[in-house]
């Protein structure tokens, strides 16, 4: 079984320089975006697993 482990690091400390809620807004869709097309490009669509 092979495992490929994937992270943006730091992510608190990126959205908590957000000064407004429209600034953490972005800065957390701005990490959904990306985390969503690493995903869709490597197509591990069915393979990844989100803690409960």
């Amino acid at each position: 079984m092979n495992l490929l482990l994937f992270s943006f690091s730091p992510v608190q400390g990126f959205l908590s320089t957000s000064r407004k809620t429209k600034d953490l807004f972005a800065g957390s869709y701005i990490i959904s975006y990306l985390t969503e097309e690493v995903i869709n490009r490597l197509k591990l669509k069915d393979k990844v697993i989100f803690p409960v």
